[in-house]
């Protein structure tokens, strides 16, 4: 996700909104605060995925305090469901 500043973004709207349609996400920031997200149409949040993200998170923490999982089964997971 980019970021851009509010003023900056007044006066890239169009290029901004081009870049959503595209698929990109955009995150519009004030003095390093986050304002607003624009991103692509239709992509909504899906809870029960992310609740059972967070479950798999959890469990992962406990093996990890167990020594039962390793980095090389972790490092496939950074990319997982993305694009």
């Amino acid at each position: 996700m980019s970021t851009v500043a509010a003023n900056d973004a007044k006066e890239t709207i169009t290029e901004l909104v081009k870049k959503s349609d595209a698929g990109h996400d955009a995150a519009i920031m004030n003095r390093g605060d986050p304002l607003a997200r624009l991103g692509p149409p239709g992509v909504d949040h899906d809870v029960d995925r992310a609740v059972a993200v967070a479950e798999r998170i959890l469990q992962t923490a406990k093996r990890i305090a167990r020594n039962n999982i390793t980095i090389d089964e972790i490092k496939p997971w950074t990319h997982e469901g993305r694009p």
